[in-house]
């Protein structure tokens, strides 16, 4: 297992799984890039920390190359690969997978499940390895990737050699093969025909019709092979099996080449098909002791072989015998350590579903207890709108009884006054028949009143109950806005705490990567020109010297706008109000950034006033506000020019300061989003995000502001207006401040 661990170790790190058929630059990316990927190549396995890759990732992101970025990214994983922490490894993988997909290069996020597959199996995880290879083929299968179908084939096989099942190994590396040159074809199969050649011969038991198809494969990768390093592996391969074939001379013939190569390209190699044929050249000379000295530089159950065939071949049977019994121990041990990992790996993912069923399960019991708790909730006002309603109907009754007995009052009243004048006019008909119709006239308008009357008791207690009813409804109704305007205020209270901790956890995150990326940067770079060991051109070390500047400059603006945000939250931030030209504020601001301009941009300044033309304000305000906006343009804009454009017409009575660049510009929609704290349209952009906001805030303290001019289309226009103050209102500013 260790002899395949190393192999595969070998090959994750000698070149990538996906290569294009080329000479010079095979990715086909920026010439300056690719540089830092050759350099950052050749320290992959010997510095702990590579500095070439953050290198390359940053000059990636700076020439907008895609493609170098994914090449990049895929350089950091591979870096992991002798590590034995899991989280780096997840962590570079998942960003490799981002990137791919972000841009499109679908090879290296299928790449990223390779890698992850290799590490796996080499920290003795080849149960979860092989999970992670299903779901592989089947996103693949799914998608119809041919790059994911051969990757999903090729892990399959690396699995399989690991678990010493070389034909089944064999199968599925052929089967990548065969996919490769029927859907692959601008892809270079010489790397999977070495592996083909590998499987075959381990799995051959010396069957010479195997091992002479194992001899075409080794000799299709060094037809194909497209650096000298892959073209010796395979003709190691090749000598290797020559030999097994009993091609004596062949074999001869073909390692005396492929040594006098080594020593012609100044080369060297550890691979295990190296040693087997310098063990054979010696055991061939009969120099026994030199075999047994390379037979201990191959690896585990191969080396007990080896050395008790030479044993054998000195005539020493019964040492041949000891080492093949070690050697079958050996394959035994292993494949006890093997079982035994796939049973712990096994238990491990038996306790992680355990656990995430009892997590699931409890997630189930809260939720039903906070379902139980809103019903209770909801229960309890339910019963209290129906004792609110009681108490309306009681009081309904009460006012129904109260009519009630106030109509039977009446209607008493009406029969007694009805018999009195029944009495009277009887009385009044014996005494006095003559007044009969007045006194009838008389009684049609007591009733009348007493009807008038009792409309007017009747209304008067239907307006009371409905004047209670509004009351008591508008009592309601203030008590849901009550109720509503609480939950509101602490929905927006826990909004609120939300926003600070997610803006807290944003400006760590920022501030960590905006200040380990060019730190790491001068660190590695200066470790590089202090380095007597390392070769410096002078090229270089000026190159270096650049990049340490200019990684410094960012430090540097990165603390200014730290500081400067900082001051303004604190209340130490003051306004020093002077009379100062306008066009001396422009000519210093474009001096400046004028280093900071990229090459082919062309950074001018245009004004409407005159020389002598003075505004009263803070000329440091003014002048940090427009070189932030200068810088901002700088590195949005590769071609074109970048103007700051003076006004006193755009907008009277003010003065108006305009950046105008014909870089790419910033969405409309996006216009009000870009001044809040730590917002950025491009995440690769170097900056924390600050420097807007801070420009809009002096700008507010200013009695200005600065805004994006969304009407402008050939690029990008920011414009800071600023007022035309007078002497009395700056005196009384002043005042104010003091």
């Amino acid at each position: 297992m260790k002899y395949f661990v190393r192999c595969i170790v070998l090959m994750a790190v000698s070149a990538m799984a996906m290569t294009v058929v080329a000479q010079n630059n095979p990715f086909k990316i920026n010439d300056q890039v690719y540089r830092y990927y050759n350099k950052a190549m050749a320290r992959l396995k010997i510095d702990k920390h590579n500095y070439y890759i953050d290198t390359m990732m940053s000059e990636a992101v700076r020439l907008n190359d895609t493609k170098g970025i994914c090449i990049a990214a895929s350089l950091k994983a591979r870096h992991q690969l002798t590590g034995n922490d899991y989280e780096p490894v997840k962590r570079d993988l998942d960003e490799l997978r981002r990137v791919s997909r972000l841009y499109g290069y679908t090879q290296y996020y299928y790449y990223a499940t390779q890698i992850e597959v290799v590490w796996l199996l080499n920290h003795g995880r080849s149960i979860t390895a092989l999970d992670l290879v299903k779901k592989m083929k089947e996103e693949a299968f799914a998608e119809k990737n041919g790059y994911g179908i051969y990757n999903s084939l090729r892990s399959t096989g690396d699995i399989f050699f690991n678990r010493s099942c070389y034909s089944e190994a064999y199968r599925n590396y052929k089967a990548a093969l065969e996919h490769m040159l029927e859907n692959l074809p601008d892809q270079n199969p010489a790397d999977i025909y070495l592996q083909v050649s590998l499987a075959l011969k381990t799995s051959s038991h010396n069957d010479v019709s195997k091992l002479k198809e194992a001899l075409e494969y080794a000799k299709k990768s060094e037809e194909l092979s497209v650096t000298i390093t892959n073209k010796l592996k395979a003709r190691e391969m090749q000598c290797v099996l020559y030999y097994l074939l009993d091609q004596k001379d062949v074999f001869v013939k073909q390692s005396d080449a492929l040594l006098e190569d080594y020593k012609k390209h100044k080369m060297s190699s550890n691979t295990a098909q190296y040693y087997s044929v310098c063990m054979y050249r010696a055991l061939m000379s009969g120099d026994y002791a030199e075999a047994r000295k390379y037979t201990k530089r191959v690896y585990d159950v191969d080396g007990l072989v080896y050395m008790a065939d030479i044993a054998a071949k000195q005539g020493d049977y019964q040492e041949a015998y000891q080492y093949h019994l070690l050697a079958s121990v050996k394959r035994d041990s292993i494949q006890n350590a093997l079982s035994l990992s796939d049973m712990t790996e096994f238990n491990a993912q038996l306790e992680n579903e355990r656990l995430r069923q009892e997590f699931v399960e409890l997630e189930l019991k809260n939720s039903n207890l906070k379902l139980e708790q809103a019903k209770q909730e909801m229960e309890m006002d339910r019963m209290r709108l129906n004792n609110q309603r009681l108490v309306i109907e009681n009081k309904d009754l009460e006012l129904i009884k109260a009519k009630a007995k106030t109509e039977k009052m009446r209607m008493q009243t009406e029969k007694d006054n009805l018999e009195h004048a029944r009495a009277k006019a009887e009385f009044e008909q014996q005494q006095m028949q003559s007044r009969i119709h007045i006194i009838t006239l008389c009684c049609l308008a007591v009733i009348l009143l007493m009807v008038m009357g009792a409309s007017l008791a009747a209304f008067y207690r239907r307006r009371k109950q409905v004047l209670l009813t509004q009351k008591q409804n508008e009592l309601l109704r203030e008590a849901n806005q009550r109720t509503e305007t609480a939950l509101a205020e602490a929905v927006e209270a826990r909004r609120r705490a939300e926003e600070a901790n997610h803006m807290k956890i944003r400006f760590i995150q920022n501030m960590s990567h905006e200040v380990r990326t060019p730190l790491n940067s001068i660190v590695g770079f200066s470790q590089l020109l202090t380095d007597d060991e390392v070769q410096i051109s002078t090229e270089e070390r000026k190159e270096f010297s650049r990049l340490i500047e200019h990684n410094s400059q960012l430090l540097t603006s990165l603390v200014n706008d730290i500081l400067s945000m900082s001051d303004m939250e604190s209340g130490n931030y003051r306004l020093n109000y002077i009379d100062v030209p306008c066009n001396v504020l422009g000519l210093n601001s474009i001096n400046m950034v004028e280093h900071l301009k990229p090459a082919g941009v062309d950074l001018k300044y245009t004004t409407e006033v005159d020389d002598s033309f003075v505004i009263c304000t803070d000329h440091h305000r003014v002048e940090q506000v427009l070189i932030n906006l200068l810088t901002n343009a700088e590195k949005n804009t590769t071609e074109g020019e970048i103007c700051l454009h003076c006004s006193i017409s755009e907008n009277p009575g003010c003065i108006t300061f305009s950046v105008t660049d014909t870089g790419p510009g910033v969405p409309a929609e996006e216009a009000e989003a870009i001044f809040e704290r730590f917002k950025k349209l491009d995440t690769f952009k170097q900056g924390c995000g600050l420097g807007l906001n801070i420009c809009r805030i002096i700008a507010k303290n200013l009695g200005g502001d600065v805004r994006l001019d969304t009407t402008y289309t050939g690029g990008a226009r920011f414009v800071l207006v600023i007022p035309l103050k007078r002497a009395d209102e700056v005196s009384k500013k002043s005042e104010a401040q003091k």
